[in-house]
């Protein structure tokens, strides 16, 4: 019987993000006390929440003898700068853009924040995030996928996972998109450093976009250059990511058994 990296398959995924919300939760009972503050109780939560994830998989693994690699060196780094303008046009000129007109078009309550007065998330979402995140999604949840399904069936499988981690309708969409384009950068490079970075920048984009939103313009002008950033930004991201796509077609994919240090 083959000795997968875990977890190697969606149930067993899925179970791990169960039980690791079974063991977060008395967290939430600290709000109640009103001793610390929502931003804390959150992002302690979040914290901890994945910090139960990696910990039960690495303890899985480390009962299987699967000898876990050092995956944060950045390979292939010269494809970073197309990647990062890739993943800022799809963030800024897309992803922000249509949640924003599809607000409009439901008649929803739109108002323009400033991300840095919620100064612990912010940092949580441009720091820990990506950190995090790449760690438990790329780094354990799509590797352990590679051991079991093909490439395309585990980006796609991990992917959806990671776009279910973000809860908010209007996130999702955006989180699978970018979760298949960070799966198949792992997939080509078997590095999470690179998907961190890269994370952070998708991240650091929408709130720097957000905080020039909420400066400098209103919602009438946000609608008006939402209109016309996603027909441009489609066409960029289809010139880019072909140009992309055509610059990593020589890199070479380390098979899954290298990478896990099995015999």
């Amino acid at each position: 019987m083959k000795n997968n990296f875990y977890p190697s398959t969606i149930f067993q995924a899925l179970g791990l993000m169960f039980i690791s919300i079974l063991l977060t939760s008395p967290i939430v009972f600290l709000q109640k006390t009103k001793l610390v503050s929502q931003e804390v109780v959150m992002t302690g939560l979040y914290i901890v929440f994945i910090l139960i994830m990696i910990g039960i998989s690495y303890l899985v693994n480390r009962k299987r003898k699967i000898i876990i690699t050092k995956e944060v060196k950045i390979n292939n780094a010269k494809f970073i700068p197309l990647m990062a303008l890739l993943i800022i046009i799809f963030q800024v000129g897309l992803a922000n853009p249509i949640n924003h007109i599809t607000n409009v078009l439901l008649d929803k309550e739109i108002t323009l924040t400033n991300p840095i007065e919620t100064l612990i998330l912010t940092l949580g979402a441009i720091v820990l995030a990506p950190i995090f995140e790449e760690i438990i999604f790329r780094g354990t949840i799509l590797r352990g996928f590679l051991s079991n399904y093909s490439p395309k069936k585990a980006i796609i499988y991990s992917a959806l996972i990671f776009g279910l981690f973000h809860l908010k309708p209007e996130q999702v969409w955006g989180a699978i998109i970018i979760g298949l384009f960070f799966g198949w950068i792992y997939y080509k490079t078997k590095s999470i450093g690179i998907t961190i970075i890269l994370h952070f920048i998708a991240n650091f984009s929408v709130l720097f976009q957000s905080f020039l939103y909420y400066k400098y313009f209103n919602l009438n002008a946000v609608t008006t250059m939402s209109i016309y950033f996603i027909p441009i930004s489609f066409v960029l991201i289809f010139i880019i990511s072909n140009r992309l796509s055509q610059k990593m077609k020589n890199v070479k994919t380390e098979s899954i058994t290298e990478l896990n240090g099995l015999n």
